[in-house]
């Protein structure tokens, strides 16, 4: 008896689902099942929105960093200069850019960061403080596809307008 009922509410969340976000049953029984309560739906479609992305490709990991960040890109202001990062739903990582002053001039840096690592940069007391010690010349997080400036591995141009493209795409 508990199962039917259950098993009625979810049918009747699905169907909801398909309504209110023109989803077909297949795409909204998996929005359902991340999704299972009615109330957290908002926050889903926040992230969807701002990630420009359909409902339907968002997860609780997206809803969770999104929540926990204040939105899908930002800035932090450090004494090492400003940092902007975008969150990639697809990878499941931020994206981080940044322009370090040196003696021969300005040097794009970009990094790829787990959420993990994303949260407490952002929640520590001293973003340049945290880059210095855990950030610069940290070759575990250093991923070729997404990483460059660091050491012999300058940002090519095209790899900083993708970031900045990424950026300004998310709302």
């Amino acid at each position: 008896m508990i199962a039917d009922l259950v098993k009625d509410l979810r049918s009747d969340l699905i169907a909801k689902a398909m309504i209110r976000y023109g989803l077909n049953k297949s795409e909204a029984t998996r929005f359902v099942d991340n999704f299972p309560n009615e109330s957290t739906w908002p926050d889903a479609e926040a992230t969807a929105e701002s990630l420009g992305v359909g409902i339907e490709e968002v997860e609780d990991d997206d809803v969770e960093n999104y929540m926990e960040m204040g939105g899908n890109k930002g800035e932090i202001e450090s004494s090492i200069g400003p940092i902007q990062w975008a969150y990639d739903n697809k990878l499941k990582a931020y994206l981080i850019y940044m322009v370090l002053e040196t003696s021969k001039g300005p040097k794009d840096i970009m990094y790829k960061l787990d959420p993990d690592m994303m949260k407490e940069w952002n929640n520590s007391d001293s973003s340049g403080e945290y880059y210095n010690k855990f950030i610069k010349g940290n070759s575990d997080i250093e991923d070729s596809e997404f990483s460059c400036g660091c050491n012999p591995n300058p940002c090519e141009p095209q790899q900083v307008d993708r970031f900045k493209q990424k950026f300004s795409s998310i709302s």
